[in-house]
């Protein structure tokens, strides 16, 4: 009992009657409360309780509206568009796109590029190849050197729908003119890419290529690169009987390139180059008879050229390897490592080059971001 229901109770200022209808009124009136307080907490607890079940059902109706055969048909429908837009995308071509001050332009001829190839056996390899770098924006020209004894075929030969370049045949019988870097033809562009026929790469690849060789133009930039080990020379007053001056000179492939990460040399199966320097090593007689004498020398013989002779004998910077997807079998391959080693003192031995010159290792490399998860 409160202390205002004791007061009312037992106060004598109030009669008895009255003071038992106020005690009742009052505990009527405490219980009320009570009962509503507990009435208000079961509200509050049905009222959490009812949410809940609504966001379930929200959830669940949800759940059962994404996944009608409606809406899974129309998600499929959707991404077959998305896919066939992007395959439409990928099908245009590209434009190798230069800024200047006045904003975005398309390469001039003198930017663009030649491809030189030699002819193979073939002619319908010979043709497939022109098809297919002939489209390619970013090509002015494709130099064939033909070294065959049926005469080459005639310009009107290799004129497609889609083509966007002229061809040219220089023809030498009798001369191995798939070993040599140089050509006698006229090239308007800054830079040569050295590419065989069974090569096979898309012509964005060129184009980004392209556009790595352009940021340096007097280094080599190739999808080829390979290692090589330098001799090891012995002092005259250490040497004893039995030693030798040098060792000779070691090559290694593409899982050495890989393993080491390192490399050397830029196979010319695929490089670009700039034009006034092959057009040197092509007026170089010693380098003309030796790969004359021995055609195999071909494969490593640029990359000698370009560390020692170019620039006034200074030299160019280290090669620059452009990864991207390429495809095909290549002609360095073929030959054993000994036989390259072999070219390599071969080549600095003609070439009168020092022991304290050696070949320039890099290893970095051109990659887009998306395309490579490990170096």
């Amino acid at each position: 009992m409160s202390s205002r229901a004791w007061q009312l109770k037992h106060d004598p200022q109030h009669h008895a009657e009255d003071a038992k209808k106020l005690l009742k009124r009052i505990t009527t009136d405490s219980f009320r409360n009570i009962a509503d307080e507990g009435d208000a907490r079961e509200d509050v607890s049905q009222a959490d309780e009812s949410k809940e079940l609504r966001n379930a059902a929200f959830i669940l109706q949800l759940k059962q509206r994404l996944c009608t055969k409606s809406t899974l048909l129309y998600t499929a429908i959707f991404m077959m568009a998305a896919c066939l837009y992007y395959c439409y995308l990928a099908s245009l071509y590209l434009v190798d796109e230069v800024y200047d001050a006045k904003g975005p332009r398309e390469l001039e001829l003198a930017e663009r590029f030649t491809i030189r190839v030699a002819a193979p056996k073939s002619g319908t390899s010979l043709a497939n190849f022109i098809q297919e770098y002939s489209i390619c924006p970013a090509v002015a020209e494709i130099q064939v050197l033909w070294n065959h004894v049926n005469p080459p075929p005639t310009k009107d030969s290799f004129i497609y729908s889609k083509t966007h370049c002229p061809v040219a045949f220089e023809e030498a019988r009798g001369k191995a003119v798939s070993n040599a870097y140089a050509s006698a033809l006229n090239t308007v562009t800054e830079g040569v890419l050295l590419l065989d026929v069974g090569v096979k790469l898309s012509c964005a690849d060129l184009t980004f290529a392209h556009s790595v060789w352009r940021s340096g133009k007097k280094s080599l930039v190739g999808f080829f690169p390979r290692l090589h080990a330098a001799p090891e020379t012995v002092p005259p007053d250490q040497r004893s009987h039995t030693d030798l001056s040098a060792s000779g000179y070691s090559y290694y492939g593409r899982y050495h390139v890989w393993w080491n990460s390192l490399y050397s040399i830029m196979l010319p199966a695929g490089v670009f180059a700039d034009t006034r320097m092959l057009q040197q090593s092509g007026a170089s007689e010693v380098l003309t008879d030796l790969l004359r004498d021995d055609p195999q020398c071909y494969h490593v013989g640029l990359s000698v050229w370009a560390a020692f002779c170019a620039e006034g004998g200074n030299g160019s910077a280290p090669p620059m390897w452009v990864k991207v997807p390429i495809s095909g079998k290549i002609d360095a391959d073929h030959i054993s490592a000994a036989k390259h080693g072999s070219c390599l003192d071969k080549l600095t031995r003609e070439l009168k080059l020092s022991p304290q010159q050696q070949i320039r290792y890099a290893a970095s490399k051109s990659v887009r971001a998306s395309d490579s998860w490990f170096w």
